[in-house]
């Protein structure tokens, strides 16, 4: 203690005080100094100084004064040195920076890295885009093969020996033999490479008994041409008295009806005439087809009947025309709907008349809640009873 401290005891006091905060201090924290004559300077390195506290912190290291020591490890003891060996120390920790010449090292190594990582990509890259190219011995032996094959080729294609000898046709039996012989006799003699054989195909197509056809080359010799031909199966008939075709599911005429066609449904339309080869117009087509299948269940829950005529007029509604029995030539008039239960209520309506010795020359079954029957006249009924006995 300086003797002008001994006469004034106020500045001994704050001396101490003074003392006592900088001992409780750890080093190097100027962020707690009190020293109002800090200059710019010592403000960077107490920053400077705290962003190296925080990273050792993290890291789980700590400071004791100026020594960083690992977090946990005892504490060194202090020593006790004059104020110049502190103060000189204590300078040379504060202008203590992190190592930018490592930093800056570490960064020319990644980019390095990097940089070769990106050349071998390149290079691999490059490679698996490479096109081989043939040898000359290669494309010689090419040349050769291509030569060869373009002679064999046209050898092929003008040899005698390469003509068709022969067709085979399969599955027609409907089909003009006619319409067959023109087809053999077009095929016979050409060059089966050359020939094509889709006009033959559509010509084929065109005849109404074909349904499909199907033309290809037969992989033996002599050459040969197959034709398969799949024909129309026999549904309905259609037409007026004079004129029946044989139709097929699709609604398509394609031959003329014969005797052995009687047992089909012969079904008459008003306003349409069958032509061969052409399509009946569809919905006049689709509502016959349904009423063909409600007759086919009748028959197969055994209530067939006996017809000779299917009538559709122009609006659509459908009527049968019975045949043989005591029901001989009534009409039943069905309308366009409903025909299950109309067909019921015709059956119940024939076993009233049976039960009744009445006959009917016509069955209107149109409105179903109101049915109507004309009578038959006495010449009709008594030629029906001469027919039946």
């Amino acid at each position: 203690m300086k003797p002008s401290d001994q006469n004034n005891p106020t500045s001994s006091t704050r001396s101490s005080r003074a003392s006592r905060a900088r001992r409780s201090e750890p080093y190097g924290n100027e962020a707690l100094s009190t020293n109002a004559g800090e200059t710019k300077s010592g403000d960077k390195h107490r920053r400077a100084e705290q962003v190296r506290q925080a990273a050792h912190d993290a890291h789980g290291f700590q400071t004791h004064g100026h020594v960083v020591i690992p977090a946990g490890a005892p504490r060194p003891a202090k020593t006790h040195s004059t104020k110049a060996h502190t103060a000189k120390s204590h300078h040379s920790r504060r202008h203590k920076m992190p190592d930018l010449d490592a930093l800056d090292e570490a960064a020319r190594q990644r980019r390095e890295r990097l940089a070769r990582r990106k050349r071998v990509s390149a290079v691999a890259a490059k490679a698996s885009q490479k096109v081989v190219r043939p040898s000359k011995r290669g494309r010689s032996a090419f040349a050769v093969l291509t030569v060869l094959a373009v002679g064999t080729g046209v050898l092929a294609f003008t040899r005698p020996e390469m003509n068709i000898q022969s067709v085979k046709i399969s599955g027609a039996h409907l089909t003009d033999p006619q319409v067959l012989a023109r087809v053999q006799t077009s095929l016979v003699g050409k060059n089966i490479l050359r020939e094509g054989l889709s006009k033959t195909e559509k010509f084929l197509a065109s005849q109404p008994p074909i349904e499909s056809v199907k033309i290809g080359r037969l992989a033996s010799w002599p050459p040969q041409i197959s034709v398969s031909i799949a024909e129309r199966i026999p549904f309905a008939r259609v037409g007026d008295d004079t004129n029946w075709w044989v139709i097929d599911k699709s609604g398509v005429p394609f031959r003329r009806a014969q005797k052995l066609d009687e047992k089909l449904h012969a079904i008459y339309f008003e306003n349409v005439l069958p032509i061969a080869g052409k399509s009946l117009p569809t919905p006049t087509w689709n509502r016959a087809l349904q009423f063909v299948r409600v007759l086919d269940d009748e028959k197969r829950a055994g209530n067939e009947w006996k017809l000779r005529r299917i009538y559709f007029d122009r609006h659509g509604f459908a009527s049968l025309r019975l045949t043989g029995g005591a029901h001989n030539e009534t009409l039943v008039q069905l309308g366009n709907d409903d025909w299950r239960r109309k067909l019921a209520r015709a059956r119940a309506a024939f076993a009233y008349f049976e039960r009744t010795g009445r006959r009917a020359s016509r069955l209107n079954l149109i409105t179903y809640t109101l049915p109507v029957y004309t009578p038959i006249t006495s010449q009709i009924a008594k030629k029906n009873r001469v027919a039946t006995s």
